[in-house]
């Protein structure tokens, strides 16, 4: 979800004004918190017998990206790339995540 949608939601349920600016620098704040949780529900996927794949477009800033979704029957994960190439698929179910 677009940090303007977040915007958006959090406005309107719980009258919350909070930029789009201010989503960004809360993520950055926790990243390294949800890092090690991230690479549990990695390490959850790859380790499943079926994962399911699909990609769809997606605007990152007036631009056309990737929407990565993998899943199997109990996580979904969800990746923006700028490539719809197999580099994503190695990114995500080989190798180590790399989190701008």
């Amino acid at each position: 979800m677009s940090y303007n949608k977040s915007s958006n939601i959090f406005k309107e349920i719980y009258s919350l004004d909070i930029s789009e600016g201010g989503f960004a620098n809360l993520f950055k704040q926790v990243k390294n918190h949800l890092d090690p949780k991230v690479e549990e529900i990695l390490s959850r996927l790859r380790g499943s017998r079926i994962v399911y794949s699909d990609e769809t477009s997606a605007r990152v800033n007036g631009k056309n990206e990737w929407e990565w979704v993998f899943q199997n029957e109990e996580i979904c994960f969800h990746v923006i790339r700028p490539s719809r190439g197999q580099n994503v698929i190695e990114d995500v179910m080989i190798t180590n995540l790399r989190f701008g």
